[in-house]
């Protein structure tokens, strides 16, 4: 990374024509007076990682990926194991990226381990891997479910090809963009045949939708003119408002031969769309 940057530096410098006492001037007054170094002192690596991610979460270019790699690595003494995990990480990197790395790791360790937030990897990590044997145990592991993570991002994946069937749920599951079900699909994989996985992945569409998509609607924003036009009226009022709505359910409750809006109609009604949505989003999952 060094060596890149000089050889940047060492470029724009050549291209710029400077020599002499432009050249020092441009350090001296430019580069000097601008350029601006910050010091953290740690206690420990641990501490250095944390320090990291903070860091980064405020948009800083910084990997905590090279920080995991090199807390690996620094368990492997032997040269030749080391330029066989080079090469085994690269080709792993390749897969799941080096962004996603993290995420990829703390995926895979949560389906030993519960609870693990992504600040607390490395501590994680330096506490379980402390040998060359661990650390090359950990890369298996890793490598068999590296494309798995990566299909589950990528509908044309090879690994659709003879599972067209879940190709719609991988779909939808990038669509609602939620992540957090990954554990579970790494554990299904390797424990379930290709029908159940398939029914895995549509439960957890449905789940999704219930958790995501129905749990944080709010409903006031779906026709704002009608609700705030109902908001304060009498309930024949609400029902002729309601008879106008495009909205199938609210449409019905503006037809219906109601007298009154108590509690125990309200809770018939909730349980007639819980019935609705139960049908509309049911898993078949036997």
């Amino acid at each position: 990374m060094l060596w890149q940057c000089f050889g940047w530096f060492q470029k724009r410098l050549a291209d710029s024509g400077l020599e002499g006492e432009a050249l020092a001037r441009l350090l001296s007054d430019t580069v000097a007076r601008q350029l601006l170094f910050i010091l953290i002192t740690v206690e420990d690596d641990i501490s250095a990682y944390t320090v990291f991610e903070t860091l980064n979460a405020r948009g800083l270019e910084l990997s905590s990926t090279d920080l995991l790699k090199n807390c690996l690595f620094s368990r492997v003494p032997v040269r030749s194991d080391l330029v066989a995990l080079q090469r085994r990480w690269h080709h792993m990197i390749g897969i799941v990226k080096h962004k996603r790395f993290p995420d990829f790791l703390s995926y895979h360790l949560l389906c030993q381990s519960p609870h693990i937030r992504k600040q607390r990897l490395f501590k994680k990590v330096r506490e379980e891997v402390k040998t060359s044997v661990d650390v090359f145990a950990l890369m298996d592991a890793l490598e068999q479910r590296a494309d798995l993570f990566a299909a589950m991002d990528d509908t044309a994946h090879e690994f659709w090809m003879e599972r067209t069937s879940a190709k719609p749920y991988v779909r939808d599951l990038q669509l609602f963009g939620v992540r957090q079900h990954t554990p579970l699909v790494f554990a299904a994989w390797d424990r379930m045949s290709a029908d159940d996985f398939t029914h895995l992945l549509k439960l957890l569409c449905v789940l999704s939708v219930r958790y995501t998509v129905i749990g944080s609607l709010n409903t006031n924003e779906l026709e704002p003119s009608i609700n705030r036009q109902c908001h304060n009226g009498s309930f024949e009022a609400k029902k002729a408002l309601y008879g106008q709505s495009r909205y199938v359910w609210a449409n019905v409750l503006g037809q219906e031969d109601q007298a009154d809006w108590s509690p125990a109609t309200l809770a018939l009604r909730q349980e007639r769309m819980a019935k609705r949505a139960a049908h509309v989003w049911r898993s078949d999952f036997d």
